[in-house]
């Protein structure tokens, strides 16, 4: 099978890049336009033009954290190799994002997908900027089948966590008896919520 790329340029964006010329137009109107907002998307970035890749949406932070659980900066990975067409992409996201991942998971599905974030440093999706850049497969799987398949690996974390907590309560009201019989009789004991 042939490997597929997927890149998340925004063609529409594309002239920004590495063009003075129509990145100081596109500020220039901004700032004609009162665009507070979209000025300070390029005030993060290591270059002085916007952003050209995808935002990542926080269903689709969601989504993939849960599917590709492995995160490793691109520079370590080894777990098959990038295509060109994924490696140029990296390259022109090297002058846009302070860290770049690929995430990935050790089954053949999903496929792995390169990330680029803005503030690695903060914890919490809202203070980080991330956005996608490209990813690759021999088939790309659709949001939708992705979701599902977060779906059911979350549910899943979830009901083993339950279950081992259900696990421990039995365990504790197994031995209630001995556990108020211990109280009772001046030792402490410390009761597990």
């Amino acid at each position: 099978m042939e490997t597929k790329v997927e890149s998340f340029l925004i063609k529409e964006n594309e002239s920004l890049i590495n063009n003075k010329e129509h990145s100081d137009e596109w500020k220039k109107m901004v700032e004609e336009l009162g665009l507070v907002k979209q000025a300070t998307l390029t005030e993060d970035t290591p270059t002085d033009s916007p952003i050209p890749f995808y935002a990542m949406k926080r269903t689709q932070y969601e989504i993939l954290s849960i599917v590709t659980p492995m995160h490793t900066e691109y520079k370590d990975f080894d777990f098959e190799t990038i295509p060109l067409e994924a490696l140029k992409m990296i390259k022109l996201a090297q002058d846009y994002f302070e860290k770049i991942e690929i995430w990935y998971d050790s089954s053949p599905d999903p496929d792995p997908v390169v990330v680029g974030i803005l503030r690695p440093d903060k914890w919490s999706f809202s203070e980080k900027k991330i956005f996608m850049i490209a990813r690759w497969g021999d088939e790309f799987v659709n949001w939708d089948k992705l979701k599902d398949s977060a779906f059911k690996r979350l549910k899943e974390m979830k009901l083993t966590k339950l279950r081992d907590k259900a696990a421990r309560i039995e365990i504790q009201i197994r031995g209630i008896d001995r556990e108020v019989s211990k109280q009772l009789s001046g030792e402490y004991i410390s009761w597990e919520d």
